[in-house]
């Protein structure tokens, strides 16, 4: 009996370290219990109001996407109802901050300055296309952002910040 009762315990606590929070990521192992008859009938079913004759990834090829966290999604729509849907500022504010920012969206030009013994790289913002974007950022946040790329290797005592 008592060790119907350490079995007991033992699958409890197994299954509660197994326990994930829903929409939580668990890998492709945990994803082949959805099988492909439960993934095409979900996947195959998609709301085309609005969206006529856009092409939309279903199915097999869009759980894979999912799945493998690709980075190139060849169809990437989403929506998202927001609480504030009356202030067009407020949905601006959420698009910065979802879409993916490329340095070449926030500058007004690249300048390249070579000497005999140094080269400098100057990078003018633009500050305007900075505060239309609602990014809530400023040149010291880019700053800090360049030095973290890893291929460039640049220190922050390496760069110049003019105001």
């Amino acid at each position: 009996m008592a060790k119907t009762s350490q079995d007991h315990v033992n699958r409890t606590a197994k299954y509660q370290r197994a326990h994930v929070e829903p929409g939580h990521p668990v890998g492709a192992v945990g994803a082949q219990s959805i099988g492909e008859p439960g993934t095409q009938m979900t996947l195959k079913t998609f709301h085309f109001a609005g969206v006529a004759g856009m092409s939309i990834t279903q199915g097999v090829p869009r759980i894979n996407e999912i799945i493998n966290a690709s980075k190139a999604i060849s169809t990437p729509v989403i929506t998202c109802p927001l609480l504030n849907d009356w202030q067009i500022e407020a949905a601006r504010v959420v698009k910065a901050r979802i879409e993916k920012t490329h340095l070449a969206d926030v500058l007004h030009f690249i300048e390249l300055e070579w000497h005999p013994d140094e080269g400098h790289i100057i990078l003018q913002m633009d500050c305007n296309a900075l505060t239309d974007m609602h990014l809530g950022i400023g040149t010291s946040d880019i700053a800090q952002a360049i030095c973290q790329q890893r291929n460039l290797k640049i220190l922050l005592e390496d760069l110049t910040i003019d105001k």
